[in-house]
C-alpha cells in the first residue's frame, strides 16, 4: 500500500520520529485490499489517531489487519461525518 503524503505530514507533526517512521513502513507493507476498497488516507490517518495515543505500532497494524471497521471506530472515523473529522485532522500547521 502507498502510503499517503498528506497523512505521512499529519504523522510526522504528531508523532515521534521513530513512531511514525516505523508506522509508515509497517502500513506500507499490508495489502491494501484488506481494507474493503476504503479510503486510504481515512484508513491511514485513523492509524495514526490510535499511534498517537501510545499504543504501539505493533497493536494499531494487528488492529488493521484483524478488522477495518474496528480500526475506523477506534480511530474516529467509522461515522458518517469521517471527511469532516479528516479534513481538521490533515490540515497542515500554519506557516509562520
Amino acid at each position: 500500500m502507498l502510503f499517503p503524503t498528506r497523512v505521512a505530514d499529519y504523522a510526522s507533526r504528531v508523532l515521534s520520529p521513530a513512531k511514525a517512521s516505523r508506522l509508515i513502513t509497517e502500513a506500507s507493507s499490508l495489502d491494501e485490499a484488506i481494507f474493503g476498497g476504503q479510503d486510504l488516507e481515512r484508513i491511514t490517518t485513523a492509524m495514526v489517531v490510535i499511534a498517537e495515543r501510545d499504543v504501539s505500532i505493533d497493536k494499531v497494524i494487528a488492529l488493521a489487519m484483524a478488522d477495518w471497521r474496528d480500526l475506523l471506530m477506534a480511530g474516529g472515523l467509522g461515522t458518517s461525518d469521517w471527511p469532516t473529522r479528516l479534513a481538521d485532522l490533515l490540515v497542515s500547521e500554519p506557516q509562520p
